[in-house]
């Protein structure tokens, strides 16, 4: 086992080195501040599933090249907050800092948000998120997970824009949501996940591309529309257990 404190001198030991993949191990140190950060190659870092702990430094966020930061499944703790990544991380296309003990605090700034790296794959689940992050302009997103914080209201309808109709995986799974809208014109989203909220009204009908929907574990109260079973096509996994449905199921299921 090595201990993260020596380890993480990556960059200076080895300068040559653009990738670093050590997931699933027993890494169980702090996570130790990059030698100078700005003019180190590194491009892709997954250390997840491991047992890290502690903050994240703030030398990660001045890599320049870092365009994969994996994290997720550790024990680091700590607040990340949305300044932490303006104008910093430009390459990042890819982050997962999912079930740590991390809070994450977002901010409705249009400038600040606006400045934030171009994202295509963006995991934050039990990241104690309070409320939606403005990720309005995220055009490249396509993978999008929120699941199991503390988000409460409506899903705003952005959310099916996002991503300018590239997006094809969401989950806002397991958390205080109570609202939302049919998502339209979203063709390429084939994953939708919103088990165990507090969403009512009518069952939404998915995009006809859709192949796993999972509505189950709400308070959908009304019957199911006669139409949803025409958009199932594609469809291997569809559930709405667990609510509070009336009236018949539509013969075209």
């Amino acid at each position: 086992m090595i201990l993260m404190e020596v380890y993480l001198h990556l960059c200076s030991i080895f300068k040559n080195c653009n990738t670093y993949n050590f997931p699933n191990n027993n890494f169980n140190g702090l996570l130790a501040n990059f030698t100078n950060p700005s003019t180190c190659s590194l491009d892709a870092l997954d250390l997840s599933s491991n047992k890290l702990k502690g903050e994240i430094p703030r030398s990660i966020f001045e890599l320049q090249k870092l365009s994969i930061l994996l994290l997720s499944s550790n024990n680091l703790s700590g607040i990340i907050r949305t300044i932490d990544f303006q104008d910093r991380l430009s390459n990042l296309t890819t982050l997962d800092l999912s079930f740590n003990i991390l809070s994450i605090e977002t901010s409705n700034n249009i400038t600040l948000m606006n400045n934030l790296p171009k994202f295509s794959t963006l995991k934050l689940a039990s990241c104690n998120l309070l409320k939606f992050p403005n990720l309005k302009n995220q055009s490249r997103l396509s993978t999008l997970d929120l699941s199991n914080n503390k988000i409460e209201g409506q899903i705003p309808t952005w959310i099916w824009e996002v991503g300018n109709g590239h997006l094809s995986y969401l989950n806002l799974s397991h958390n205080l949501l109570n609202g939302l809208k049919e998502p339209y014109n979203v063709l390429n989203l084939y994953v939708i996940d919103l088990y165990s909220n507090h969403l009512s009204g009518m069952i939404p009908i998915p995009p006809q591309t859709a192949t796993f929907f999972d509505y189950s574990n709400n308070r959908f109260n009304l019957s199911l529309p006669q139409s949803l079973g025409v958009n199932l096509g594609y469809t291997y996994f569809f559930s709405v257990s667990n609510n509070a449905l009336t009236g018949v199921i539509p013969q075209a299921m």
